[in-house]
């Protein structure tokens, strides 16, 4: 076989550097982004992670949200779903709901229990659903009940209709949710309340005193792993022999596991918040004094009476979950909400507290009420803006999930409630929802 000539090869050679560079690049260049799947367009959008546009388009691609543009930049030939009277929000997060959540799964046969998921027991064939989401609320935020003194982990789920459990949870293990004071059976006195703190305080310092052991054995444990490596370096170094005098390093016995108390450790290290259902408030006093003491990240719920706390509640950095707002959430009157006030939601935001709205009530159905209970905390004197925000960006916020629902934030769920004007006006008609990019209420006009 003839070789090629010198130069030939040279020139040979040249192409292939220069083919492998132009392949290098291309590798390197940004892929075009596919095209979007679905437009809705709107006679007002509010992304709320910015201003609002009128006439505004929002683009999904795959469930998610690409962007918030006017309605002339939306791509063309991508399906386009128009709602020109139309007021586009995020979908709403009902604070406090029972939805998905069966009686007999909300924790309350055990009076200590951090541990307890709560979404083993969700309920994905709630007959509520339906009608909760015809009113705009696209995800809930759920609890054990308040019998227990630690009840169990809370989390956020979502209306998508999905029936394995797994699919609807959003996020699990939010927050430890404990109660102090909560009446039973419409009674209640100063002793049952006080042993709701000692109980929970006992708790708290049973999980440090695991916590210490866990770490005292660790410390062990990386000395007995030096005190063995040194004692196999110096065998090697002696021979077969054993060294004379030399003690084997006994391994330390690792603490037996303990959930309940396993629980808690994310609480004292800060990992996970504690929740903290107080009304009263001497109850409200109890659960700041818990967090003076053990330094946690707290989440108070009801807090009926924090209206009188502002400034100590502020001064810890504390959100509440203001729930019920409407007393009549309820289905019998309650010693808690004795001295309830609309004024109470307004009264935290003014002090630059979080503020969180739910509805608080005895059932799942009571989620399709959201609207009314925004209503009436703006009627109390909360700001509209911190009343929407308070069911949206606010609560996914404070909730650890901003990144998937709360706003139209580019990469969110596409999970949008189209209303007929603002949700707390009386003509707030539904007119479609959307979750995850599909329709799963209404229509297009």
């Amino acid at each position: 076989m003839k070789l090629p000539s010198p130069p030939t090869r040279v020139a040979l050679m040249l192409l292939a550097a220069r083919l492998a560079c132009a392949l290098a690049a291309a590798a390197e260049a940004p892929r075009p982004e596919p095209p979007p799947d679905l437009v809705i367009q709107a006679g007002s959008v509010l992304p709320l992670y910015g201003p609002a546009i009128k006439g505004g388009a929002i683009v999904i691609r795959g469930g998610k949200i690409v962007a918030v543009v006017p309605k002339g930049e939306a791509p063309a030939g991508v399906k386009v779903l128009d709602f020109p009277t139309g007021l586009a929000l995020p979908g709403l997060i009902d604070c406090s709901s029972r939805l998905f959540v069966p009686p007999a799964e909300k924790g309350e046969d055990e009076r200590v229990a951090p541990h307890f998921d709560l979404t083993d027991g969700l309920d994905p064939y709630d007959r509520d659903r339906q009608e909760v989401l015809a009113q705009g609320v696209t995800s809930v935020y759920v609890s054990p009940g308040s019998e227990g003194a630690l009840g169990g982990l809370t989390a956020v789920v979502k209306l998508n209709g999905a029936e394995l459990r797994d699919q609807l949870v959003v996020k699990r293990r939010v927050a430890v949710k404990g109660s102090l004071g909560v009446s039973q059976d419409n009674i209640s006195s100063s002793i049952q309340r006080l042993a709701d703190y000692a109980t929970i305080r006992e708790e708290l310092l049973a999980a440090q005193r695991y916590l210490d052991e866990y770490e005292g054995y660790q410390r062990e444990l990386r000395k007995y792993e030096k005190a063995a490596k040194k004692a196999q370096d110096a065998k090697k170094n002696a021979g077969a022999a054993k060294p004379n005098g030399e003690k084997k390093p006994e391994r330390p016995a690792r603490p037996k596991r303990d959930p309940a108390k396993g629980a808690l450790v994310q609480v004292l290290r800060g990992a996970v918040p504690l929740q903290l259902e107080a009304y009263r408030e001497d109850c409200v006093r109890n659960a700041l004094r818990l967090q003076q003491e053990f330094g946690f990240k707290l989440i108070l719920e009801g807090a009926t009476e924090a209206y009188r706390l502002v400034d100590e509640i502020a001064a810890a950095h504390a959100p509440v979950i203001v729930a019920p707002v409407v007393q009549s959430f309820r289905l019998f009157p309650q010693l808690d909400l004795r001295n309830h006030s609309l004024s109470n939601a307004a009264a935290l935001s003014r002090a630059g507290i979080d503020v969180l709205v739910g509805t608080g009530g005895d059932t799942g159905r009571e989620s399709q009420f959201l609207g009314v209970a925004i209503a009436q905390a703006i009627r109390g004197g909360l700001r509209r803006d911190a009343a929407l925000r308070a069911v949206t960006v606010d609560a996914a916020r404070v909730l650890g999930v901003e990144k998937r629902v709360g706003s139209f934030a580019p990469g969110c769920d596409a999970d949008i409630v189209v209303f007929a004007s603002e949700p707390w006006a009386p003509d707030a008609a539904v007119q479609a929802v959307f979750i995850d990019g599909q329709l799963v209420y209404g229509g297009a006009q």
